[in-house]
């Protein structure tokens, strides 16, 4: 897409690796228990765009709702089909530009879009995109990398070493997301939530190191049950408090326009 840090090859080139999506980490329903927070998904006509693998699409359709999925790479496109092919799942796969979406105006209820934004250097003309084809009243939501997680630091110093998978990208506090996501002509925002990784970045990067070497574990470790249920209880505890959106993996709001 225009205005991305790589090229529609690149990502034609990095979904062709990625094309078993059981060995890719999924979002564990974030998109769609978030969006149910503010509206019902059922018979709602919903856009996502960048769609990638479209699982989060398919969470949304299984939730009732009508998920027209765009991307600019073929075999992200390929990969969607084969999901609907295997899980029974209808989504409506459109290959197009999130700069200049193939849409009239007006045209959906919600728009949503989860580790894209964060490719643009500056997001404003596909944001006043999402903006544009939303009803009025219509919600999108925006789901980015969260600036001080220590993988942000990791990430960095890949980039400055060019050795990031995707060029370059940048991250957001709660204050800057929402400042982006208003300045594109959204009335307010009237959700925002954060989530911590899962697996921890410290086991997904023992998983990664363990690969370079042919060794696969598991995408989520077995953990004992007195470690897993003193984490939730942490987690739970602290999640309303503001601080926790400076730890959180990633953060995302809704904008209502």
């Amino acid at each position: 897409m225009a205005g991305q840090s790589k090229s529609s090859d690149h990502w034609d080139r990095f979904w062709q690796k990625k094309s078993d999506v059981r060995k890719v980490y999924s979002n564990e329903g974030r998109i769609a228990d978030n969006l149910e927070r503010v509206t019902a998904l059922h018979a709602k006509l919903v856009l996502e765009v960048g769609a990638g693998t479209g699982r989060d699409s398919a969470d949304l359709a299984d939730r009732g709702a009508i998920v027209v999925v765009l991307d600019s790479s073929f075999d992200a496109i390929e990969i969607i089909r084969d999901i609907m092919a295997t899980q029974g799942v209808r989504l409506i796969p459109v290959v197009g530009d999130a700069m200049a979406l193939p849409f009239n105006s007006e045209s959906f209820q919600v728009v949503f879009h989860q580790g894209l934004m964060e490719h643009f250097e500056d997001p404003q003309e596909m944001l006043r995109e999402n903006h544009r084809v939303l009803e009025n009243e219509g919600h999108l939501l925006v789901d980015v990398p969260q600036r001080f997680h220590p993988y942000t630091a990791v990430k960095h110093v890949l980039m400055a070493l060019g050795k990031w998978f995707a060029g370059w990208e940048t991250e957001y506090t709660i204050g800057t997301l929402i400042e982006t996501v208003m300045l594109a002509g959204f009335n307010n925002v009237v959700h925002k939530y954060g989530s911590w990784m899962n697996p921890s970045f410290f086991y997904r990067s023992i998983r990664e190191a363990f690969m370079n070497f042919g060794i696969e574990l598991p995408l989520y470790p077995e953990l004992p049950s007195p470690i897993k249920k003193a984490r939730s209880g942490l987690r739970e505890k602290t999640s309303s408090c503001r601080a926790a959106f400076y730890t959180y993996h990633t953060i995302g709001v809704i904008a209502q326009k």
